[in-house]
């Protein structure tokens, strides 16, 4: 087993960008202060580590954080060090120009030149070249983002591990803007002072030009077919990088084909520092089976689980050593038929006063002036009893809404509690009202996820996170857990597309937002179980803006 151990500052070696001279000796197991680059007099140097044997050995490029105007390529990335050692990887730990005296054009550059210069001293190194790994966290992590998403023939890699690096800046900067409650805004603001975070780029404020140029240099918009495969390590609670920056990008990959990974952290922070927890440690060899599987190297006799994956297109011949089931892909529609054609409301039952469709969206408006009753739009096609149902739900605004399934229409209930909540513009109407379970998703993504059943005492009987049970006579147990339902909740996109997925199966009912299993409920009570019935899509009075669905499919109806 090869291990990191400490050596003194050795002479640097006098390297320019244009020349990228190879180094000829051989160099020791480890070594400090290596110049690889030296742009306009300024040194560039790195730390690396190589194991011991012949080689050719698999490599990674690591880059640190620090807000582009901080940190340090010696203990920054330190975590990974003895990892990747281990794993019999041979490393090299970057500097780059930072501020305030650089910006955005230079640090880039210096990853192009750093991997061109290990490309270039490939054989005094022992490395690999077709088995290169870019990894950075927080402002490295988005440099590496960034590189692998425009690539050059030499500047490509094969894989990228990211931990918690921007995908979206500009994203991350309007959140900052209107919700800077939820950020560390001391820290983010200590950056500014010294031209550091998003003033890296040359952004004066939080305005619109601002956010226009982080969005020319967000790599979630770059994305494209061929890029390296990605792993996103990201913390639950991280308080400057969200959490779903990392699902961001995997949703951005997967639909140009790209292989993008994710190994949550719950409860984590910013930073690798942070994950002190037991259950917090398991990134390490995460990693490592990541890298082994994805750069099909030997595997070793102790391997750990893979990383957790969100949903991606199969990927046939990378199988690797894992023996796993491929993850869903949303988008594999081989055996389900399609209820909205994407330009009517053909087959769907509801207030015409309510429901329209929109540039392929079904979609329902409340305002101020013009609030809507709660009211489904109820699918005809018939009232299956065990199916599958998958479809994409967007909220804008603070509204409330919700995907009823094995539902009854029961008037009598409807008109006596209907009006709840006037004046309303549009009341709401006993034709179109559902009662049954179905998944509540509201603005605030409160109760998002939960086995929500509307008509009877149960209510909110099974929330986000849980595993429940119920019996005769008894209340509703909770038997197990899939998660904190708030690291759930992170999973959860505001203002943007949901993709839904509802299993009915038997007594068991199951809800899948983004590939995540948020709720399992096994209603064993006969008092309230319900084989069939209905499907909806909700529109509640409570709140204000307007619900979106499409891409809705079923499979396995039977009525």
């Amino acid at each position: 087993m090869s291990r990191v151990v400490s050596s003194g500052l050795l002479r640097t070696i006098g390297l320019t960008v244009a020349s990228l001279a190879v180094v000829a000796a051989a160099p020791a197991a480890d070594q400090k202060g290596i110049e690889y680059a030296r742009p306009n007099g300024h040194p560039l140097l790195l730390d690396l580590h190589v194991p011991d044997g012949a080689g050719p050995f698999p490599a990674a490029i690591l880059v640190h954080g620090g807000g582009f105007d901080g940190g340090s390529r010696a203990t920054n990335m330190a975590p990974t060090f003895q990892p990747l050692a281990d794993a019999g990887f041979v490393w090299f730990s970057i500097d780059y120009r930072m501020a305030p005296e650089f910006r955005f054009p230079e640090a880039r550059e210096d990853l192009d030149t750093a991997i061109r210069w290990v490309k270039a001293n490939a054989r005094a190194y022992k490395v690999d070249v077709s088995k290169i790994v870019l990894s950075g966290e927080s402002a490295g992590g988005f440099l590496v983002n960034y590189a692998a998403t425009h690539e050059t023939p030499q500047t490509k890699v094969a894989a990228v591990v990211d931990l918690y690096g921007p995908t979206d800046y500009e994203k991350v900067a309007r959140q900052r803007q209107a919700y800077p409650a939820r950020f560390n805004m001391t820290s983010i603001n200590g950056h500014q002072k010294t031209g550091g975070g998003i003033w890296f780029f040359g952004v004066d404020d939080y305005d619109e030009p601002g956010f226009a140029k982080l969005r020319g240099i967000s790599p979630v918009h770059a994305v494209h077919a061929g890029m390296p495969p990605f792993l996103e390590i990201h913390g639950t609670r991280d308080d400057q990088v969200p959490y779903e920056q990392s699902t961001l990008m995997c949703d951005a990959m997967h639909k140009v084909g790209a292989v993008c990974d994710i190994i949550t952290i719950e409860a984590g922070g910013h930073g690798m520092g942070s994950w002190k927890d037991a259950d917090q440690q398991h990134y390490k060899a995460g990693m490592i089976a990541w890298l082994r599987k994805t750069l099909e190297l030997p595997s070793m006799q102790q391997t750990a689980p893979p990383a957790t994956p969100t949903p991606a297109a199969p990927q046939p011949g990378r199988g690797g050593g894992f023996a796993r089931p491929e993850p869903l892909d949303f988008n594999d529609h081989d055996g389900w038929t399609s209820i909205f054609d994407g330009r009517t409301l053909t087959g769907w039952d509801g207030n015409p006063e309510v429901w329209s469709v929109e540039n392929g969206v079904i979609t329902a408006v409340s305002t101020t002036e013009r609030r809507i009753g709660s009211t489904h739009l109820i699918w005809r096609g018939g009232q299956p009893d065990d199916f599958e149902l998958k479809l994409e739900m967007k909220l804008e605004g603070d509204i409330h809404s919700g995907i009823a399934y094995r539902s009854d229409v029961d008037p009598a209930r409807a008109a006596a509690g209907g009006g709840r909540g006037a004046p309303l513009g549009v009341p709401a109407n006993p034709k179109w009202t559902l009662y049954g379970p179905g998944l509540d998703y509201d603005y605030d993504r409160t109760m998002s996820g939960n086995v929500e059943e509307r008509g009877t005492d149960r209510r909110e009987i099974a929330w986000r996170g849980a595993i429940v049970q119920t019996a005769p006579g008894k209340r509703p147990r909770v038997v197990g857990s899939i998660g904190e339902g708030e690291a759930l909740k992170a999973l959860l996109k505001a203002d943007d597309w949901n993709q839904i997925h509802i299993i009915a199966r038997g007594h068991q009912l199951t809800h899948i937002i983004n590939g995540q299993t948020m709720v399992v409920l096994i209603d064993d009570d006969p008092a309230y179980f319900r084989a069939k019935g209905w499907i909806g899509l909700q529109i509640e009075q409570f709140g204000t803006g307007r619900v979106n669905f499409r891409n809705i499919w079923i499979k396995a109806v039977r009525s």
